[in-house]
């Protein structure tokens, strides 16, 4: 599934959403509904609709909703966040959200640990935020989600990482935090300088960002 996961980020990288696509719905062939207990099903409903939402794949999103049912007990803590995790990043997917603002509210009120699903939850947030324009509350949940100590073991977040950066030095421009953008920026090229070929317009934007910066600090 995780193998899955990263093929597809890489596709969406690309700017091949269809390709994107295709390997996330071979989850679906990998993993049947009637293979796995209650918990295991509801478990690979939430992960992998939260993937392909913040991966922009709504479409498939909805499918993995359709093809693994809810957990038995909708009034489940667990049952009941992950629905709030997973509707939030469809909610942003579509392009609505303050519709994802709603529905990720839900998480605050049950203030339950959220386990695997913790570095989701923190991009949702952040990504939604962003999108709102409210870049104060953008940064604190994007900056948590990109911790080396936040990311360690999670090879999704990891690879989500040089976006995050360039995201994050952005928003900090937006904010007046030059060194901190300054920051982000040299951060992002750390990681991407050696990206493909076709990928390498966004690193000539990041190093005309970081040199259009450091005038201004100099």
């Amino acid at each position: 599934m995780w193998a899955h996961f990263l093929l597809a980020w890489a596709e969406a990288a690309h700017g091949r959403p269809e390709a994107a696509g295709d390997y996330l719905a071979a989850i679906l062939d990998y993993f049947p509904a009637e293979a796995l207990g209650d918990m295991d099903s509801y478990i690979t409903r939430t992960t992998a609709r939260s993937v392909a939402a913040l991966l922009g794949q709504v479409e498939v999103a909805e499918r993995f909703a359709a093809a693994y049912p809810p957990y038995p007990d909708p009034d489940h803590a667990a049952s009941r966040y992950g629905e709030a995790l997973a509707g939030g990043a469809e909610a942003l997917s579509r392009g609505d959200p303050e519709a994802a603002l709603q529905s990720l509210a839900e998480l605050r009120l049950l203030g339950i640990a959220p386990g695997p699903w913790e570095p989701f939850r923190r991009l949702a947030f952040g990504l939604t935020f962003a999108e709102l324009g409210l870049a104060d509350s953008a940064v604190a949940y994007l900056a948590d989600f990109s911790r080396p100590a936040a990311i360690a073991d999670e090879s999704f977040a990891r690879t989500q990482l040089p976006a995050i950066e360039r995201r994050l030095a952005e928003l900090e421009e937006s904010r007046g935090n030059i060194d901190a953008a300054i920051r982000h920026y040299r951060r992002f090229l750390e990681l991407w300088s050696d990206a493909d070929p076709e990928l390498q317009y966004q690193v000539d934007a990041a190093r005309r960002a970081l040199a259009r910066l450091s005038a201004i600090e100099n």
